[in-house]
């Protein structure tokens, strides 16, 4: 069976565009800005609850239950030096908790997925070294979630982010 579809030219002219960052095509908007804020919204809500839950079910399941497997796991890794491997095993659940939760609040949003992207590039970096591609497919799952979030960011309209600049704009103004 063959697919075959017609994509119209995207204009990004005009003041839709220009307001909502959606492209427009043939003079249509593809979707409304609520709708478009709704799912960032849900995007980022079930993003960042992701990121924390991973990292706080470590310490809840007891931190030595996930960190002593996984530093013996790395072991057998070449070119990893053993402290390094026990700093970041116990390192990053607390990123994950911190990072989850500032994208879950939708608080300093930006630099939450910023520094889940550079946390995702230290796991890369040990999965690729542990030759565990699987799991690295998974991560690049991630990679992709956190680049969307980051291309959407003038739809973060629903976090504490926006309420604190709404805040400090009224306070401005008085």
């Amino acid at each position: 069976m063959k697919f075959t579809a017609t994509v119209p030219a995207v204009r990004s002219d005009g003041p839709a565009f220009a307001e909502t960052g959606i492209a427009m095509t043939a003079g249509a908007k593809l979707v409304s800005r609520a709708d478009a804020i709704t799912a960032y919204s849900v995007l980022r809500l079930g993003f960042g609850f992701a990121i924390f839950m991973h990292g706080l079910a470590r310490f809840l399941g007891g931190i030595n239950g996930y960190a002593l497997p996984t530093i013996a796991g790395f072991n057998e890794v070449p070119l990893l030096p053993h402290l390094l491997v026990v700093f970041s095993v116990y390192a990053i659940p607390c990123a994950e908790v911190a990072l989850g939760a500032l994208i879950l609040l939708g608080l300093y949003t930006r630099a939450g997925l910023l520094g889940t992207a550079a946390l995702l590039v230290v796991l890369l970096f040990g999965t690729s070294m542990e030759q565990s591609w699987v799991t690295l497919a998974f991560q690049l799952v991630y990679v992709l979630m956190v680049s969307i979030l980051l291309l959407g960011a003038g739809l973060n309209a629903l976090s504490l982010d926006t309420l604190l600049e709404q805040s400090k704009r009224a306070t401005a103004i008085r």
